[in-house]
């Protein structure tokens, strides 16, 4: 069906089988649509407003013991180690790497058997190109500016991990490497453009040796001079010397050429966006850890909740994507040829940070004696860089360097050790994603907030009383809505989703019927998107709104509420501080609302009143989006079965992208389960353990509602019951697995045998449709 979007909509499409289901991990207290209104609430708390759930904690706390030492490699959750040369997107890298280990980690897979790797390419072009005409009319512009015209200028722009979650949250990537390799049009490599273009290599020498004699604090020819008399020769010989090195290291540590073209066209040859795809991973969250340091100017002091939400995550499976300042001058770091080449760090100087890289690991008793000048106490990061590596090197030499800790073969792995104390740390975020939407027939992600929050959040005052924020959608055609998003700007806030159909010339976005509503925690500031646990339809050529509602404890116990939206950085300010970039944000009327002081609000209108405030900082519309499928045709979808061999779970689907993805992930595709209406009045709930690894899948809301208790992650509606029972699913229980614990079958035979074999019957699951001939 061809859909004319009356004011945007450009499907996001799926272009590879590389997907796996992933959970929501901290997401304790999901409130049922409509659950009755504490006392408390009920008289002073608008509709859109009211949750009678459990409020986040007020701190951070572990959800279980944690070890002295964890490296995810040990779990084969980390992809191989890449060489972000010849740019200097390491913030692509770095994210990418945190996203794969999350990927890997989500479903029970592994590197090994899933050879998992995603484009560093496409994340870094679209994060640093605004949105165009073909993407969204209505906030065409919106984004981040580069001042430089080059054409590969977003490669050495440098970036921050804050672009890879708002392009991600966007519906857009992460996609397979195979789909945007790391590489040029052409596909050169450095060595044969150089062989085939002397005077580039002669250039790129110079420039590398200037590059060299500054940080030795000398001009170039005072640095030639003097390597000419240590060395006897001439600085023409030297010169040559250096041009043949630097030509040979080229054949051996091997990149793709800079002077390629590095573009991505808008479109492809079908005329499809190329922004528009993705692999069928949707960002779940893109959690912002606590701050690192108690106190961000002295810096002499850790944040224990920091140091315990990092290594949680990772404990969770988790990359994490950290901002440090990487020496390579040698004052802070150690080298040697036992350990490697930049084997540890500390840094005893606050200094601006310049790289990213992901965190995998920690080891808690890794001396603090080991750094070149002793940190303040023992302990440390295990830390994926993208420097390359011989370990991980391709047999061609691609990614090939020797540079981090040696392994016991006496390969360069790419790792090295970071201290806890180095106090350039500033930033970690990480990422978790499910593919709940991974349709063959792609989804709609409905949004105004295209730019990144550079400067953070701005947020509106703090409230005792409610303080809302809503975004105002409309649809041409039928859709169906299946999740909604929204950004924290604090930790331990708990928002409540309200949608609203909208009357015929609504006057705010509450104007109209009231037909969902849900609560949640979030440990985290940062994004965060969840699955509506009931059917939402939106008739064609209806207007609808998604209302959120934020708030937090303070130490009183008094609940206050605040709404917030991402701040850029102005095109003056970007020009004062000489960044490579500057944020533009659209806001037009009739697209974000504020509610506060008891009224609605247009946010363009609060944004003018507000401007001197703001201080010339762009500030976007609120980041509340709408995640939809075009409403179904049929009335009927087949359920697919598959098995884990490895973890011994079975899985259901009506998803066929996700059964491809998880049959190329190494899982048994065992045919057709039984056929399930589209809708009905009888949900069957869709639950994951992230301890245990496997699913769950019950129409009891008691269970779904007790299992999220214990710490299961509530994934939305998998499918639905038939009303009419034509079709049981038996359900048996192994009260010896640890995995895979439940079967479901439409066989009798097969719920029997494993009665016979000690498994437990558990009655009747759920019902298929009756089999027809």
């Amino acid at each position: 069906m061809k859909r004319n979007p009356k004011w945007k909509r450009s499907a996001v499409s799926v272009i590879a089988s590389v997907t796996m289901t992933f959970s929501l991990a901290f997401a304790p207290g999901v409130a049922s649509a409509f659950a009755a209104p504490s006392n408390a609430q009920a008289n002073d708390v608008p509709a859109w407003a009211i949750d009678d759930g459990q409020d986040a904690s007020s701190k951070l706390t572990a959800q279980a013991s944690l070890p002295t030492t964890y490296d995810l490699r040990s779990d084969d959750l980390v992809t191989s180690v890449k060489l972000q040369n010849p740019w200097q997107n390491c913030w692509a890298f770095g994210g990418i790497a945190a996203a794969e280990t999350s990927v890997l980690s989500s479903y029970g897979s592994t590197y090994t058997s899933s050879g998992l790797d995603l484009s560093e390419k496409h994340l870094t072009w679209f994060s640093l190109h605004p949105v165009t005409e073909a993407v969204d009319s209505t906030q065409v512009g919106e984004g981040l500016h580069l001042f430089s015209d080059a054409d590969t200028a977003a490669y050495d722009a440098g970036g921050l991990p804050i672009y890879i979650t708002t392009l991600f949250s966007q519906g857009v990537g992460p996609l397979p490497e195979s789909a945007f390799p790391f590489q040029g049009a052409e596909k050169i490599a450095t060595d044969e453009y150089y062989e085939a273009h002397p005077d580039v290599l002669a250039a790129d020498t110079k420039s590398q040796l200037e590059l060299l004699a500054a940080s030795r604090e000398m001009t170039y020819d005072e640095f030639m001079q003097a390597q000419s008399a240590s060395t006897g020769k001439t600085v023409d010989e030297l010169f040559e010397f250096y041009v043949n090195s630097m030509l040979e290291k080229s054949k051996v540590d091997r990149t793709y050429s800079k002077y390629d073209d590095w573009t991505i066209p808008e479109t492809n040859n079908e005329g499809q966006s190329n922004r528009l795809l993705t692999s069928g991973f949707l960002l779940k969250n893109g959690n912002i850890m606590p701050d690192y340091w108690t106190n961000y100017e002295t810096r002499t002091t850790l944040n224990e909740s920091a140091q315990t939400a990092i290594k949680q995550e990772l404990l969770n499976g988790r990359g994490v994507s950290l901002v440090y300042h990487a020496d390579q001058s040698g004052t802070y770091t150690m080298s040697d040829g036992v350990h490697g080449s930049m084997y540890n760090q500390y840094t005893s100087d606050i200094l601006n940070p310049t790289h990213a890289v992901c965190i995998v690991g920690w080891d808690d008793s890794y001396s603090k004696d080991n750094f070149k000048t002793a940190a303040p106490g023992d302990g440390a990061w295990i830390v994926k860089n993208s420097w390359g590596s011989t370990a991980d090197a391709t047999a061609d030499g691609f990614n090939r360097n020797e540079y981090g800790l040696l392994n016991d073969e006496g390969e360069y792995t790419g790792y090295f050790y970071l201290s806890y104390y180095d106090k350039t740390v500033v930033q970690a975020e990480t990422m978790e994603f499910s593919t709940n939407l991974a349709s063959s027939d792609g989804f709609y992600t409905m949004q105004y907030d295209y730019m990144p929050a550079v400067r953070g959040f701005y947020d509106t005052p703090d409230s005792s009383s409610v303080v809302s924020s809503a975004n105002v959608f409309e649809e041409v055609d039928p859709t169906v809505l299946k999740s909604v998003s929204t950004r924290t700007s604090q930790e331990n806030m708990r928002v409540t989703f309200a949608v609203y159909l909208l009357n015929d010339n609504a006057q705010n976005p509450t104007d109209g019927e009231l037909v969902a509503r849900t609560s949640t925690n979030f440990l985290y500031a940062g994004f965060h998107r969840i699955d509506l646990d009931q059917t939402v339809t939106i008739p064609a050529g209806t207007k609808f709104s998604v209302v959120a509602t934020s708030s937090r404890l303070d130490d009183s116990g008094q609940r206050i509420y605040n709404a917030s939206a991402n701040k850029g950085l102005s095109k003056q300010t970007a020009q004062e501080q000489k960044a490579p970039a500057w944020c533009q944000a659209v806001v037009n009327k009739g697209e974000s609302y504020l509610y506060a002081d008891g009224a609605w609000q247009d946010w363009s209108d609060y944004l003018e009143a507000t401007s001197a405030e703001i201080d010339g900082a762009p500030v976007d519309n609120f980041s509340i989006k709408a995640y939809a499928e075009a409403a179904p045709v049929d009335s009927t979808t087949e359920m697919y079965r598959l098995y884990n061999p490895n973890g011994g779970e079975h899985f259901y689907t009506a998803s066929e992208v996700e059964r491809d993805g998880l049959v190329d992930l190494g899982w048994q595709y065992e045919g057709v389960g039984w056929t399930a209406p589209i809708s009905s009045t009888i949900p069957v709930y869709r639950l994951y353990n992230p301890n245990g690894g496997d699913h769950h899948y019950t129409m009891s809301e008691e269970e779904m509602t007790g299992l999220v208790k214990l710490g299961w992650n509530y994934e939305g509606v998998g499918w639905y019951s038939d009303p009419e029972e034509g079709t049981p699913l038996y359900r048996q229980y192994n009260p010896n697995a640890t995995s895979g614990a439940h079967n479901y079958t439409t066989s009798k035979e097969e719920n029997d045998s494993l009665i016979a074999l000690g498994w437990q019957a558990e009655g009747i699951g759920w019902y298929g449709l009756k089999a027809t001939s």
